[in-house]
């Protein structure tokens, strides 16, 4: 499983009545990976706090300001008026290396892997399969668990 993959099973595991999971080991290892992951997602946005501190705690101000623009360029109707917010906009060369760099390193921690306790799949299909609001959802956002 990858950090990115964290919360949509955090999202599906809510919608699991565990106690129509009668497989006992089943269940235990379901918690204990949501009880995990829990633990992960926490670390994952401390990390990008960090990330969002170390890139662009240094343009937040112009960050605003950027963000100003692009609110009014959004909503530009005369084409000469938005050229004129987007050339603006373009000409904070280095807040936008900043961001990009900043969604360079979110996208590579959303790629780092997380070591979980693998279930199986039949077996959870099974159990799953028997409860009233079955959700497909739930399934494919579960699936980097399955063994």
């Amino acid at each position: 499983m990858i950090k990115a993959e964290i919360k949509p099973a955090l999202a599906a595991l809510k919608k699991i009545h565990m106690p129509e999971i009668e497989n006992k080991d089943l269940r235990n290892k379901i918690i204990k990976n949501h009880l995990f992951l829990l633990g992960q997602a926490k670390k994952y946005n401390e990390a990008i706090d960090d990330l969002r501190t170390v890139h662009l705690g240094a343009y937040e101000e112009e960050l605003m300001a950027v963000q100003l623009l692009q609110n009014q360029l959004n909503n530009e109707k005369d084409r000469s008026k938005a050229q004129e917010l987007a050339k603006e906009i373009n000409s904070h060369t280095k807040l936008l290396e900043a961001i990009n760099a900043f969604n360079k390193a979110v996208f590579d921690l959303d790629r780092e892997d997380v070591e979980i306790t693998k279930i199986d799949g039949a077996a959870f299909a099974e159990e799953y399969g028997n409860q009233a609001d079955y959700d497909m959802g739930v399934v494919e956002a579960l699936f980097p668990m399955f063994e």
